[in-house]
């Protein structure tokens, strides 16, 4: 089996890649090029497309019919549809997916995903049409240890009290979410998994509150703004 990354640009590269290659990179693919590639392999394991702006549903649900793969990265592909997460959440070995950036995706991919038993890692930085009822869904998850939430999301307190009692949540970043307040810091403190938290731009996040939950969970690794919680590696 070909497990070192393979980075494929055109039909050619396609052509020659080994048909038991795991671990590919696509740049910029089309869809007929991401077609392609999955008709000539069939043991995929991850595969990054991140930037590949011109994929939509077309191709990328066909990503679903690869049972093996496990990390997949559609960061940028924002010609995609809520039916591309539906369909990837059904992926037996799924454990990392980044819709960074995707900026047509809703609440119904994350009710979608949060079906999910093996996700353990999901990145939405971009994705501003997410609000509490999507991210409220992702807290039932039984294996997710790694959220980022997207900037300037609806997203409050609401949210993160549900992520709170999330049975696995160990990262968790916020980042530009005004309507989190010290009240969802205080949500925070009944997360007793959660060991690093990072948060950006939260301007009704007071110092105070940071503070007090820090006092409750002092093994969490904090980073506000440019503050980080003493006597821990930095984040």
């Amino acid at each position: 089996m070909k497990t070192e990354s393979v980075t494929v640009w055109n039909l050619a590269d396609i052509q020659n890649l080994p048909g038991d290659s795991e671990t590919v990179t696509g740049a910029n693919l089309s869809d007929h090029l991401l077609l392609e590639l999955l008709a000539k392999c069939h043991q995929l394991r991850s595969i990054n497309l991140m930037g590949s702006e011109e994929l939509t549903d077309a191709s990328l649900t066909q990503l679903a019919a690869e049972r093996n793969l496990r990390e997949i990265d559609l960061g940028l592909c924002h010609m995609m549809s809520d039916l591309t997460p539906e369909a990837l959440a059904g992926l037996p070995q799924l454990k990392t997916l980044s819709l960074a950036w995707c900026y047509s995706i809703t609440d119904a991919s994350l009710l979608s995903l949060a079906r999910s038993k093996t996700l353990a890692k999901l990145l939405l930085g971009g994705c501003e049409k997410l609000t509490d009822e999507g991210v409220c869904a992702l807290a039932g998850m039984p294996n997710l240890e790694w959220l980022e939430l997207p900037e300037f999301g609806a997203i409050t307190d609401v949210a993160i009290a549900a992520l709170a009692c999330a049975p696995k949540l160990s990262t968790l970043r916020l980042s530009n979410l005004q309507s989190v307040t010290d009240a969802g810091m205080m949500a925070l403190q009944a997360a007793t998994s959660l060991h690093t938290l990072r948060i950006d731009g939260a301007s009704s996040v007071t110092m105070g509150g940071i503070e007090k939950l820090h006092e409750s969970l002092p093994a969490c690794r904090i980073k506000y703004g440019s503050w980080e919680s003493p006597s821990v590696a930095p984040i």
